[in-house]
């Protein structure tokens, strides 16, 4: 895997009422360009319905990517998926925890807190299975996760249609998470809907640190493709700044990623 690069954007989704691009680098990184620009991260309802609008051969379909939900494991207690993943607030933690052999810890009054606040959330299964896509309709996990028993009945159809006729689901191994002494969260992945991945719902990725790290980003089409509205630009300035100001003297060298990103990001204004 590559290792330093910018974040690389392409747009792959014709107009549809929303805009969706994915983002090819270092999850940090990608993700602040994508909130720079406007978008969110995409969460697993929208990428199925994105999929069943483009068709099994557009982009969205047949690739995978990192969706905003997440996955919170526990020691000796159930997995839990939460549609907004504690990843995304903070993302510099985990991709600096990941470099260093960690994972993205919870403190038991983190949890807490977030889970308080955080009502989307239903368990996660502790161990490999599928769930045949003419059930989608009728399993708690893809009517919470596709947006209702209607939504994710459709999505089942459109994937037994390529030839899915099962979507797996995978956890981390037990025995792994038991090694831990705390919670700790990963993102999921949603796979590509072909028939290698069959959109399976990975709870184990990894290699957020590392800047081949596909991420997708999603916006309401209130502009035309390539421009920047006007709440961003008056936004733009502080992210920058923030970027830069990121970039400060660390063991007396810079960052020259961040620096390096910051200039692409004033450049896409000044066009």
């Amino acid at each position: 895997m590559r290792t330093a690069a910018a974040p690389y954007i392409h747009r792959d989704i014709k107009p549809l009422g929303i805009d969706s691009v994915t983002m090819d680098g270092r999850f940090d990184d990608s993700l602040a360009e994508l909130q720079i620009l406007g978008y969110e991260v995409i969460s697993v309802a929208q990428n199925a319905e994105l999929r069943i609008h483009q068709g099994a051969k557009a982009s969205v379909s047949h690739r995978g990517n990192l969706t905003r939900e997440g996955i919170i494991y526990t020691p000796h207690a159930k997995p839990i998926l939460v549609k907004n993943s504690p990843i995304l607030m903070k993302p510099s933690v985990t991709t600096t925890a990941e470099k260093l052999g960690f994972e993205r810890y919870l403190r038991a009054t983190e949890l807490s807190r977030y889970l308080s606040e955080e009502t989307d959330f239903i368990e996660f299964p502790e161990e490999y299975f599928e769930i045949p896509t003419n059930r989608f309709g009728e399993e708690g996990l893809t009517v919470f996760l596709f947006g209702g028993e209607q939504k994710a009945r459709r999505y089942g159809e459109f994937l037994a249609k390529e030839g899915v006729y099962e979507m797996p689901v995978n956890p981390l191994d037990k025995s792994y998470v038991y090694t831990h002494d705390r919670p700790f969260a990963r993102q999921l992945y949603f796979g590509g809907a072909n028939n290698i991945e069959r959109s399976r719902l990975c709870g184990t990725t990894e290699y957020l640190s590392f800047v081949d790290c596909k991420i997708r980003g999603v916006r309401p089409v209130a502009m035309r493709a390539g421009e920047i509205n006007e709440s961003i630009i008056s936004d733009f300035p502080q992210e920058v700044l923030r970027l830069v100001e990121s970039a400060a003297l660390r063991g007396g060298r810079y960052q020259i990623s961040k620096l390096k990103l910051a200039a692409r990001l004033v450049s896409k204004l000044l066009k």
